[in-house]
């Protein structure tokens, strides 16, 4: 359940302690000392973990592995390198015992089957040899004497393969490589240095047993690792130039004099990526595929006769016979009446024709024990769909239908006939229905949470239906009650509304000092704590940060009152996501004319995580999104509504004017708006007109003023090519899938919401009403814009959208919940209405998972770059260095008060600058930019003690394993191997290299210099 989502999340942990991991640890043990070593990254302080386990030794003893205070723990690597630690030869002196913590009670759930990992795998193996009869099939019949049940099978064979169940493919919902999901390729893909790849190494013990060896337990054939393969020289001048060479045809080795054709020696140490065509390697030669494979078929098994069907597939066309036989081992297990029963043990297997039923019994040979040349096994899911448990709510609700018909026509004169035939019964089952119908939709949008795991007990039918009970209740309660005279709406819409603005406030202000800065938020501050000290947004010396002027201005004109605390530059924020609360409540009620319509997009505002997210950092999110809001709500005021006045329309383009001079990719509204005008726009008297073009040409200028300030000032001299890739106003037609991010949101949170949204868009087409259409057309056309306008887009730069996407999602519950009580002829339509409404409301609050917001504010959303800044300016000495990776100079000058070194992989060059002697700096923090390898080692060799601060984000390496297919890897690796990590949190590393420690390990040193 680690899953990872983006930053905007207003979210805790996804349920990690609730879902167990099973790892087959026999294939990594060796004889002697083992060291099990597990590296926790956690958004919380404290860490905790629990752990279970034993190795089942040859002579019958039992060594246990679970946690106690036997482990040692420690938060970084302590008298050791990095990952040093994690070797069965090193002994860990000074290391702290683990401490052991109340588990308070939690439970975890089971998905794997337990009995996987824990029974001994005891099976024949079936063999076919290398040039049989052809294709076939592996067939075993058992009888079962119960229907549905917890099962497992477990398939360990050296080729791929397919299996059958009573006829249904064991194929479980996994990205995993099953069976025919591999294969060769005519085009393949050359990774760096392949021949510096040693080929694999066999011990005679492991091949005598039909598996592969790529790992050695105690091999008793000399040393295997020993080989006599040629070293390839590795050559500083790889092109065999001759410096003495006097005419340009020498100085090649390409053999120009005596061959006619030109030519040129291959690159020995495959440093050039290229595709290269070649015969796929499964027709070429036999590949062995190993694999030892567990499946969950308990719900494929059917009461009497099962039938067990498992081929082989062989490659069609060899051109060279199978080097080994094709091999296979099936070990079967299911659980009856609490106890595990083998049910392919005591059964013979068939040899058949493809799909036949009969054919000669073989048994094969048992295997005793597995050898360490088996793959580690692993579980891939459960295959099938449950067939029991999905039924129960619609075969409920059948019943209950069914059951009043069936009750009517037996006792016709009886009290609750008379009770059915007067239509009261339709609206508690009709709350009962939609109440059910929600769980299944909650159901759909947790596919990617954590709260999955409550739709996997058995119970949950069970609980849905005493809710959908309790409502179907509450009906008939409220409907029972004296009807009060007087609009109580009115009497309790402004209680209401000021109640859940001090929510809102109270969600975005709460902690808002624990989260971390990010690396935007510190451009932003940076250029507000200028503002507020000189005027000018000067971060370095002749640079200035003009984007969002502003936000910048307003935000430093607050710290120069208050002071430039994080909480007035948060605070800012959190008043505006205050202001943008009142102005949706406003505009619901002025285009809509219904209370409950303002008071449901409101209070969901409130809960609302990314918006959370958006008004609790010190950008300028929130205050783009409610000039935006206010810009629209005055738009349609001023030019779609018959009684809008001057006022309105000129209020309109301020709004959408300071938006623009907010955040400069606002302008991307500007042909939804000429669209919405040409549509709804009404007309007006030429006086009107002329003032609005005056003012629209004061607009221009200001944002005119905006941008040239932007290029003349903010961009500094252009050094080369930039591979960055920054979100600006240009066309784009890369990334259509994310029209559809807005209607799905991450983790599927608005996918019911969305439903409501749909049903919105249907009734101001039919109904025709000019304001709901013109903000249908704002939202969608919003949202096509940002898709076809911005590069790099994403969903964040629809987050001004959503405001206005929830106000539409209630505006469709009010619609559904009109559209029901119609078709109800009730004397009290307005019970029906209210409780339909709320039911609605509820069931898109579920969707959302509120109560994950209040553990949130305890965990680290964002990397923590400000822990271990604290740590250096608590521990440097004088004449200390620091360099961090891109884009946090700035932080370190702020945090430490001076940044040294810039840390940047791949270069970018939007964020640097040349100084008067030529050094490539920082714009931000006016560090000396480390752009390679090279540089990184003559940093080194200066003599400065140094600390460097990696985003484990950015470089893509958050454990031992580096992607070597990302940039930055070789300096990562360079770091670690050479500096002491002496802090970490969370996303961050704080390494110290200290020339005094003596130790120091070349990447690749050549003669006459590095190579990077």
């Amino acid at each position: 359940m680690a899953l990872n989502f983006p930053r905007e999340y207003q979210w805790d942990l996804h349920a990690n302690e609730k879902l167990p991991v099973w790892l087959d640890l026999r294939p990594f043990v060796r004889r002697g000392w083992n060291a099990l070593s597990i590296e926790l990254q956690a958004r919380k302080p404290r860490a905790a973990l629990v752990a279970w386990g034993e190795l089942t030794l040859k002579d019958g003893s039992v060594v246990a592995l679970g946690t106690g205070r036997n482990w040692l723990a420690e938060p970084v690597p302590k008298g050791t390198t990095q990952f040093e630690w994690t070797r069965p030869e090193v002994r860990l002196r000074g290391w702290r015992n683990a401490e052991e913590r109340n588990p308070a009670g939690r439970t975890m759930m089971r998905v794997a089957p337990d009995a996987a990992f824990a029974r001994p795998f005891a099976a024949p193996m079936l063999s076919r040899p290398s040039g049989g009869s052809g294709p076939g099939d592996w067939v075993l019949h058992f009888d079962h004497h119960a229907g549905e049940a917890e099962a497992f099978l477990r398939i360990l064979a050296n080729g791929p393969y397919r299996a059958w169940l009573n006829d249904h493919p064991i194929q479980p919902e996994s990205r995993a490589n099953l069976g025919l999901a591999e294969g060769g390729w005519q085009v393949r893909w050359e990774g760096r240095r392949p021949l510096a790849v040693k080929p694999t190494l066999m011990d005679p013990d492991d091949l005598s047993g039909g598996w592969g060896g790529d790992r050695f337990a105690d091999p008793r054939h000399g040393d295997p690792t020993a080989d006599a393969l040629k070293s390839e020289e590795n050559q500083a001048n790889r092109t065999r130039e001759r410096p003495t060479a006097n005419r340009q045809g020498q100085l090649l080795y390409d053999q120009y004099g005596e061959k006619k054709e030109k030519g040129r020696e291959s690159d020995p140490k495959g440093f050039l990526e290229e595709p290269v065509r070649r015969t796929p390697l499964n027709v070429a030669r036999d590949r062995s595929v190993e694999q030892f494979s567990a499946f969950g078929v308990g719900r494929l098994l059917v009461r009497g006769r099962n039938e067990l069907r498992i081929r082989m597939v062989d490659d069609a066309g060899d051109r060279y016979g199978k080097t080994r036989p094709s091999k296979l081992a099936v070990d079967g297990w299911k659980r009856t009446s609490g106890v595990w029963e083998n049910y392919t043990g005591g059964e013979m297997w068939k040899r058949t024709e493809p799909w036949g039923s009969e054919g000669p019994v073989e048994s094969g040979m048992r295997i005793q024990e597995l050898s360490a040349a088996v793959p580690a096994m692993k579980f891939l899911g459960h295959a099938g769909r449950p067939t029991q448990r999905r039924l129960v709510a619609p075969l409920l609700l059948v019943v209950v239908f069914l059951g009043t018909g069936l009750l009517l026509r037996w006792r016709r004169n009886s009290r609750l006939s008379r009770w059915i035939e007067r239509d009261s019964w339709i609206p508690p089952v009709l709350l009962l229905t939609l109440v059910i119908l929600g769980f299944h939709a909650v159901k759909a949008a947790n596919l990617e949470r954590s709260e999955l795991l409550f739709f996997r007990s058995a119970n949950w039918p069970v609980l849905a239906l005493l809710a959908a009970g309790l409502m179907a209740w509450l009906t008939v309660w409220a409907m029972k009650r004296p009807q009060k005279s007087g609009p109580r709406s009115i009497r309790w819409e402004r209680p209401a509304v000021i109640l859940i603005l001090v929510l809102v406030a109270a969600l975005r202000a709460w902690k808002m000092d624990y989260q971390p800065i990010d690396d935007d938020e510190f451009a932003s501050i940076q250029a507000v704590v200028a503002i507020s000290e000189t005027g000018v947004p000067e971060i370095g010396q002749g640079i200035w940060y003009t984007r969002s002027p502003l936000y910048h201005y307003a935000a430093g004109l607050m710290a120069w009152i208050f002071g430039p605390h994080l909480w007035v530059l948060r605070g800012f924020s959190v008043l505006a996501g205050v202001i943008t609360g009142w102005v949706l409540w406003a505009m619901a009620r002025t285009i809509f004319k219904d209370p409950g319509i303002a008071i449901g997009a409101l209070l969901l505002y409130a809960v609302h995580p990314f918006l959370i997210f958006s008004s609790h950092i010190a950008r300028f999110y929130q205050q783009q999104q409610l000039f935006l809001l206010l810009g629209i709500w005055a738009f349609i005021r001023g030019f779609v509504d018959a009684d809008g006045g001057d006022r309105w329309r000129l209020g309109s383009l301020a709004a959408f004017t300071a938006a623009i001079l907010t955040q400069e990719i606002s302008v991307t509204m500007a042909p939804v708006i000429l669209v919405v005008f040409v549509l709804f726009g009404r007309r007006t008297h030429w006086r009107s007109d002329l003032k609005l073009i005056i003012a629209s040409c004061v607009a221009g200028l200001a944002v005119f003023i905006d941008v040239f300030a932007f290029q003349v000032k903010c961009l500094t001299r252009g050094v080369g090519v930039s591979p960055n890739v920054e979100a600006t106003i240009s066309p784009t037609f890369w990334e259509l899938g994310n029209l559809v991010s807005m209607a799905i949101g991450y983790s599927r949170l608005h996918v019911v919401l969305s439903l409501f949204v749909l049903i919105s868009l249907v009734a101001a087409v039919r109904s025709k009403k000019r304001p709901v259409l013109a903000l249908q057309v704002f939202v969608l056309g919003g949202i096509i814009a940002c898709n076809f306008l911005i590069t790099s887009v994403s969903f964040r730069y629809q987050y001004t959208l959503i405001a206005l996407w929830i106000l539409l999602g209630v505006h469709g519950i009010a619609v559904t919940s009109s559209w029901l009580t119609r078709r109800v002829q009730l004397n009290r339509p307005e019970v029906m209405g209210r409780l339909t409404s709320a039911s609605c409301i509820i069931i898109v609050l579920i969707s959302w998972s509120p109560w994950r917001i209040a553990g949130s504010y305890d965990e680290k959303i964002l990397g923590d770059p400000i822990t271990p800044l604290r740590y250096v300016a608590a521990m440097e000495r004088q004449g200390d260095k620091i360099m961090i990776t891109e884009p946090h100079p700035h932080a370190a000058k702020m945090e430490v008060g001076h940044a040294d070194y810039d840390l940047v992989v791949p270069l970018l060059h939007d964020f640097t600058y040349r100084d008067q002697h030529g050094v490539l700096r920082d714009r931000n923090g006016d560090a000396e930019v480390v752009n390679h390898l090279g540089r990184l080692q003559d940093v080194f060799a200066r003599g400065d003690r140094v600390w460097i601060l990696l985003n484990r984000e950015k470089f893509r390496s958050r454990g031992k394993n580096l992607r070597w297919e990302y940039p930055g890897a070789r300096e990562e690796l360079f770091i670690r191997r050479n500096c002491e990590l002496v802090f970490r949190s969370h996303l961050w590393s704080l390494y110290l290299w200290d020339p005094a420690a003596g130790r120091y390990h070349g990447f690749r040193q050549e003669p006459g210099g590095w190579v990077d």
